[in-house]
């Protein structure tokens, strides 16, 4: 069984320090980070430097860059990058972190480039509503 961990918040990382939180989750996951996680546990600005470190301490890592896309790396520094879909009008943000975790942990497509892609649309969608919470009927493409 793979294991996957989003960091999950900038503040609770920056208080309990990048070394005990990386102590705490251990090695061998896929890590989730957005980019302002990615940069309290690496000290890196860099998304993408950011996440091949988190990748070498972790097994994967993908930061997350909202508007920018996200970018996924493993063990050997392999990273590619998936540009976000552009969306006209941003209603909320909440839960679009969630949807994008979910859409990429379920994704039947062992490439992880497709799997960011689909990722990265799922999360547009998510920002096309108020909550977190998806409306009924919504399928996570509209």
């Amino acid at each position: 069984m793979s294991v996957s961990i989003d960091a999950a918040s900038e503040a609770p990382l920056l208080a309990a320090g990048a070394e005990d939180f990386a102590n705490w989750i251990g090695t061998d996951l896929l890590l989730f980070a957005n980019r302002a996680e990615a940069q309290v546990l690496t000290g890196l600005d860099d998304p993408s430097a950011a996440s091949r470190r988190l990748a070498a301490r972790f097994g994967r890592a993908i930061v997350k860059c909202g508007a920018d896309g996200a970018y996924w790396s493993d063990e050997q520094a392999q990273t590619i990058h998936a540009a976000a879909r552009k969306i006209e009008h941003v209603v909320d943000t909440t839960g679009a972190g969630d949807a994008f975790a979910a859409q990429f942990l379920s994704s039947d497509d062992e490439d992880p480039s497709a799997a960011l892609s689909a990722a990265n649309q799922t999360a547009a969608a998510a920002c096309t509503f108020v909550g977190g919470r998806p409306p009924t009927g919504f399928n996570g493409h509209t």
